[in-house]
């Protein structure tokens, strides 16, 4: 229990001891099966049998995100103007504004809350979130602290990334450790304390750390990307296999569809882009925050970008990202989704026989789909992330341009491997592959599978479907 030792941080007082959940045996039990005997196994002993023998079929639910929309701006600002002694008005108000990006409203509304000990947490939150999407790390780090104090934990791993931004490396650190001491699945948390010892050169502690995690019932987000990362620059080899079994858990086959389909799928969803296009400065604004928010979730905190998406061309133009095409999506990109949703029960189901790896042992009871067009061309990509709230992702290639091979560059190319954290980076490239995008193409894997895409670099655009899926109760963070 060394690793999240109360005793290391100021915020003893605030969080419980970290104990295993019921079923599972003591944490030193785990750690000492987990150092000795391999994750696999440790992992296999500990779940109860119960749990271990269950793979019940997936239950399929609606993807339902909480976000208000900003035509409902106007009447919110208005209702706490009228009732500004209403604290669930200013809450509305404050979620709805930060759903919309409006985080300098956000700053400049809230500011005085921070001097307020009648502030609610939840509203300092909010404003300790705004101020580090402006770049207001000292504004950010107070309002944390405060919203922390108060008791708001998930205010720990912002509030370590706010004081890692302003070079206080190891405050950070002891709030990071606070944060997944309180809870272990906290994944702002271990991002932080992630970037902080492999930068020190202690990826033996993150190791330790990781399977005390994961010793208390913890899964996905972060944790299995990051233990997958480690165990490779420790040598590791086992337990990096176990986790990162691309012949086991990395599906690529062609989707049976008819021959006019793709054709048929190309024409719907530039339609989509082109109505999109219409507001082309509200359309480029909303692909923006999304990749804003994805940025700061992956880039060092230590100022060594590590995930970038580079911006629409200066000028606007049509919209790279088609959101929530389950909603959204005409009637060819949902019959290609039911057809996702077939091939990701067979995917389940033929995988089920590994009923005591953590893939299919903490299956979520249910889940839901959630896919998005991508329309890119020219300098586009994206660089290495994972899908942190999401249990399977995947895509599924419509069209694709014709490529050929530059100066040993595999142009348009799909890059599978692990998460490269600070200076880990230029040790990990014999734990990578690639593939060429083929129109049908359908590939799935597990979601904390690190992955980046190159740039095609020509006009012709490369037009594809992702999707993730999803426990239902992920839709349920509104400040995400």
């Amino acid at each position: 229990m060394a690793g999240l030792s109360a005793a290391m941080t100021p915020y003893g007082d605030l969080i419980p001891p970290l104990t295993p959940p019921a079923g599972i045996g003591s944490v030193a039990d785990a750690e000492y099966a987990c150092g000795n005997h391999g994750f696999y196994a440790a992992c296999s002993a500990l779940m109860p049998l119960s749990a271990a023998s269950a793979t019940p079929p997936l239950r399929w639910q609606a993807w339902n995100p909480v976000k208000t929309d900003a035509k409902f701006l106007p009447l919110l600002r208005q209702a706490v103007a009228v009732a500004p002694d209403r604290a669930d008005f200013k809450l509305q108000l404050a979620k709805a504004l930060f759903q919309n990006n409006r985080m300098a409203e956000i700053v400049d509304w809230l500011n005085p809350a921070t001097a307020d000990d009648r502030a609610k947490p939840e509203l300092l939150y909010c404003l300790g979130r705004a101020a580090m999407a402006t770049g207001d790390y000292q504004r950010a780090a107070d309002a944390l602290r405060s919203a922390v104090a108060a008791g708001f934990a998930p205010a720990f791993g912002y509030l370590a990334e706010a004081l890692a931004r302003l070079g206080r490396i190891d405050e950070a650190l002891e709030a990071g450790l606070a944060g997944l001491r309180h809870s272990p699945a906290n994944s702002q948390s271990l991002l932080v304390v992630t970037r902080i010892l492999v930068d020190r050169g202690e990826v033996d502690r993150l190791w330790a750390l990781c399977v005390e995690l994961r010793a208390c019932g913890a899964w996905g987000g972060w944790l299995p990307a990051v233990m997958a990362s480690a165990a490779a620059a420790l040598g590791l080899e086992d337990e990096l296999d176990l986790l990162v079994d691309r012949s086991r858990w990395f599906s690529a086959t062609r989707l049976g569809v008819p021959d006019d389909f793709n054709d048929k799928l190309v024409a719907e969803l530039l339609e989509q882009r082109s109505r999109l296009s219409a507001n082309a400065k509200t359309s480029t604004t909303a692909v923006q925050t999304r990749t804003d928010r994805l940025r700061l979730a992956a880039e060092s905190f230590l100022h060594k970008p590590a995930f970038q998406v580079p911006p629409a061309k200066a000028g606007g133009g049509p919209p790279m990202r088609l959101d929530r095409l389950e909603h959204s999506g005409g009637p060819m990109a949902q019959e290609l989704l039911i057809r996702v949703r077939d091939a990701v029960e067979t995917y389940v189901a033929d995988r089920r026989v590994f009923s005591d790896h953590p893939m299919i042992a903490h299956c979520p009871a249910s889940v839901a789909l959630a896919g998005w067009g991508l329309v890119v061309h020219h300098d586009r990509h994206q660089s290495w992330h994972i899908h942190q709230i999401a249990w399977i992702s995947g895509v599924y290639y419509v069209t694709v341009p014709k490529l050929e091979p530059d100066a040993g560059e595999r142009p348009g190319a799909i890059e599978f491997g692990l998460f490269p954290f600070g200076q880990q980076s230029q040790n990990l490239r014999s734990h990578r592959w690639q593939l060429i995008p083929e129109p049908g193409l359908l590939l799935l894997f597990p979601s904390y599978y690190a992955h980046r895409t190159w740039p095609t670099g020509t006009g012709d655009p490369r037009i594809s479907v992702a999707f993730d899926i999803r426990p239902p109760e992920a839709a349920a963070d509104e400040f995400s």
